[in-house]
């Protein structure tokens, strides 16, 4: 339990210290490892911090929420097909 509100944090972090791509690895292994509904929640953080509306891409300025919610109900699906992860 110690871990996962490590995790959690240290992601949450990562959205205002470090790049997008170690706070995307920490999205990655937060979906893989626990349930990751937190991953919407950064991606929305994101996007409400960093997002841009550009009007070449339909829905730019929530990019990130929308790759959240992806590699959300991606990875549960994953998760349910695998048999090593069923619990």
């Amino acid at each position: 339990m110690k871990l996962y509100f490590a995790t959690t944090t240290l992601f949450f972090l990562s959205i205002f210290l470090f790049p997008w791509f170690v706070t995307a690895g920490l999205g990655l292994l937060i979906v893989a490892r626990y349930s990751g509904y937190e991953v919407v929640f950064g991606g929305l953080m994101m996007d409400l911090l960093y997002g841009v509306d550009i009007p070449a891409f339909y829905f730019g300025a929530y990019i990130y929420t929308i790759i959240g919610i992806a590699v959300l109900f991606f990875g549960v699906y994953i998760k349910r097909h695998l048999v090593f992860c069923q619990s």
